[in-house]
């Protein structure tokens, strides 16, 4: 007999009590009318995280008061205690990938000639795979008007693509606005397509942090370009795995696919319910 209960949340990681009989036990179970278990309570150990947020003000008069954020969650899964030989869950793709390209695309802004005319908040969020508890703190108590955010560009799992599919990156929820459109007309330019995954795309947008900002009514998307390899949230997500030239071409893209809204006053338009 085996017990498989599950959190309301499925994305909250939590040590629930299972019991595991072999099939001569379970046959004198049957016969029993109450079997009492005892085990350790949950314990609520607190601890201090914080969201890493960088500030790149605008240049216009007119739209730097008006704000695009790109954003990666910097959190993973810790430690296995169950006797591997690597214990370390390193999240090099998940989601090491999207914060490198936060990093980098802040770098790229922050160097370019022409100084964007909206302003630009670069986010790193804590907590994404407890249950997008940063993202959603950070929603909850935003450092910017949220009626101003014109969009959320949210970055996760761009360094290993899938058979056929370099330089090429797909974006949750594409039917809710028009975002996904509006940044391959740019991102094309260099060879990087801007998708609409038959499978992914629909399936996953309310799996990451764009979903924390999107329930307060942003524009806010994820942007991934690789798929779910069978190092998903295991210790064996290293960074020699990652195909280096195929992110730096997606990082590009993203930098490109986003400069309409970063030196313009184009803005991406919600899909009518």
């Amino acid at each position: 007999m085996r017990s498989s209960p599950r959190p309301p949340n499925p994305r909250i990681k939590m040590a629930l009590p299972a019991l595991l009989v072999d099939s001569e036990q379970a046959a004198s179970l049957l016969n029993l009318q109450e079997v009492a278990l005892a085990c350790p309570a949950q314990a609520l150990v607190k601890y201090e995280a914080r969201n890493v947020v960088g500030y790149l003000p605008g240049t216009d008069p007119g739209l730097k008061d008006e704000c695009i954020i790109f954003s990666a969650h910097l959190d993973h899964l810790g430690t296995v205690s169950n006797g591997q030989a690597d214990p370390i869950y390193n999240g090099a793709d998940d989601d090491a990938s999207g914060v490198t390209a936060v990093l980098t695309l802040a770098d790229a802004f922050s160097k370019t000639e022409q100084q964007p005319k909206r302003s630009i908040l670069f986010v790193t969020f804590w907590g994404e795979e407890s249950g997008l508890l940063g993202s959603r703190d950070f929603a909850a108590s935003p450092p910017w008007d949220l009626n101003k955010v014109v969009a959320n560009i949210n970055i996760e799992m761009i360094g290993r693509p899938e058979p056929g599919a370099n330089s090429k990156v797909w974006m949750t929820g594409w039917e809710k606005s028009d975002l996904g459109e509006l940044m391959n007309e740019a991102s094309k330019s260099v060879g990087v397509d801007i998708f609409d995954h038959p499978k992914y795309s629909s399936m996953l947008y309310r799996q990451s942090d764009n979903y924390s900002l999107a329930e307060k009514g942003v524009v806010a998307h994820s942007f991934s370009a690789g798929s779910l390899h069978s190092d998903y949230h295991q210790p064996s997500d290293e960074w020699e795995k990652l195909n280096l030239p195929h992110m730096t071409e997606v990082i590009k893209g993203l930098f490109i696919g986003s400069t309409p809204l970063v030196y313009s006053e184009s803005r991406p338009q919600k899909a009518e319910k």
